[in-house]
């Protein structure tokens, strides 16, 4: 019972990391979202409206799901491959979190990656707590860098210059 519970905190921890950094990068996110038409249950997803286009939510395109899986049983790996099938998003990601699998995990990881390269029908990455936290970095530096980039101080865009009287 404790190890469900603390298996439990884990998996919340990563998911809502995985919400924060979809939603930190422009995306719709949906945290335990259950595709409506297709019955898929996805740990987390990140919607693409483009830009605010599709303002409907049933024309939302999927553009990654993510599976955070702690566990050594090899199962739940395929039911997400067959989620990730039915849903079709653009990339799927299963998160392995290597310190609840344990000393097995090199074995875990051989089989699910087996599992992609046969089952899969979308493109399907395996990420580590190392992966997101490289991500969750990049993120913070990208934005950054992009807020500096296309910042320009008033009155110095080129739409104000054209728009000026000529002399």
């Amino acid at each position: 019972m404790i190890f469900g519970v603390k298996r439990m905190s884990v998996d919340k921890d990563m998911k809502d990391r995985w919400d924060k950094l979809g939603k930190a990068l422009g995306f719709k996110t949906r945290k335990l979202k259950r595709h409506e038409e297709k019955g898929t249950l996805i740990d987390a997803i990140w919607w693409d409206d483009l830009g605010g286009k599709l303002i409907d939510e049933k024309l939302w395109i999927p553009a990654v799901a993510i599976e955070v899986e702690a566990t050594p049983n090899r199962k739940p790996y395929k039911a997400d491959i067959l989620g990730f099938n039915t849903l079709k998003p653009l990339i799927g990601i299963i998160h392995m979190v290597k310190s609840k699998i344990g000393k097995g995990f090199e074995a875990v990881q051989k089989s699910v990656q087996g599992y992609i390269d046969t089952e899969a029908q979308c493109r399907v990455i395996i990420f580590t707590d190392d992966d997101l936290e490289r991500l969750e970095k990049k993120s913070e530096n990208s934005k950054t860098r992009i807020g500096n980039r296309f910042h320009q101080p008033k009155g110095n865009s080129n739409a104000e210059k054209l728009n000026q009287p000529k002399r």
